[in-house]
């Protein structure tokens, strides 16, 4: 069944919130990608909405942040970090778990991004402010998160060399055998129209092996859940769910729908609110004109 309001299409027989038993224990986490315009840009309807997304992150108090790479346009400079994402979703610093996106190597080596965040952004090399891995795993509840770096091409999909990612990957889901698994990257692998990004399947087929249960990125400024499937995009209940929601303030773009695509919300600026359960999770859109959208769940493998 397919729902359309204000712009909203729903491909779902159903979305019925689900309470989780022990909600008030199980974390917290708020995601979105693609979020600050350059310093001194001025906010309209479908631009710059920073300030605006910022504010959902504070009405909703996570345990963590997500930021899905493309953190502040148009290079990742370090005065875009310090004047535009900082007085936005820097004051969440934190609590804040980054990865970085193709306009964040904007600055040669994500000087910008990673002098920012300095070893919140790179906890595998402490030190390293340039050119660094931008890769790690954290586990918080029940679960094991991993914060992976793409390094894509924005347009061609064409990525840098990312076996060593994968083969750390494989090592990281082999030393922590968590039920439940959530990924999260700037590129997604499924997007409608612009985004897919197919230089990720080589992580994505590693997660697909461990049994990830759900993966979140950005890129595609848009809102898009798909149903579980393989890298290979086949549906199947061991597969893998995926959330894009590149809606973080800098500019909204019109998708498409495309196979396995259960919802999409287009023009709508918002954060993903993700209730980290035990043995399962909970979603939910929440935009920036204060309206709840696309609740949905799902079990772990």
């Amino acid at each position: 069944m397919a729902l359309a309001i204000a712009g909203i299409t729903l491909l779902v027989s159903g979305l019925i919130p689900t309470v989780v038993a022990g909600a008030a224990t199980s974390p917290v986490l708020v995601a979105a990608g693609d979020i600050a315009c350059a310093p001194g840009s001025t906010a309209t309807a479908t631009t710059c909405n920073q300030a605006q997304t910022a504010a959902l992150i504070g009405g909703i108090s996570p345990n963590y942040v997500l930021p899905l790479g493309d953190l502040v346009y148009p290079a990742g400079t370090q005065p875009g970090f310090s004047n535009s994402y900082g007085p936005s979703w820097g004051t969440y610093k934190s609590i804040t778990k980054p990865v970085p996106g193709n306009h964040d190597y904007g600055t040669v080596g994500g000087a910008g991004y990673f002098g920012y965040f300095g070893s919140r952004a790179t906890p595998l090399q402490p030190t390293c402010r340039s050119n660094c891995k931008g890769y790690y795993s954290f586990s918080t509840g029940s679960w094991h998160v991993l914060a992976l770096n793409t390094p894509c091409s924005e347009t061609s999909g064409v990525c840098d060399d990312m076996s060593a990612e994968a083969a750390w990957l494989d090592q990281d889901l082999t030393a922590h055998p968590n039920r439940c698994t959530l990924a999260y990257m700037h590129n997604p692998l499924f997007s409608g129209g612009f985004g897919a990004t197919a230089g990720v399947n080589v992580l994505w087929t590693v997660l697909q092996k461990h049994g990830v249960d759900l993966v979140i990125a950005g890129h595609a400024h848009n809102y898009q859940r798909f149903s579980s499937q393989t890298p290979t995009g086949t549906a199947s209940a061991s597969g893998i769910t995926e959330i894009v929601a590149g809606t973080g303030g800098d500019s909204l773009q019109t998708l498409t729908t495309t196979k396995n695509q259960a919802a999409h919300i287009n023009h709508t600026f918002g954060v993903v609110q993700l209730t980290l359960g035990t043995g399962r999770w909970t979603s939910k859109f929440v935009s920036t004109a204060g309206t709840t959208l696309d609740p949905s769940s799902g079990s772990c493998h």
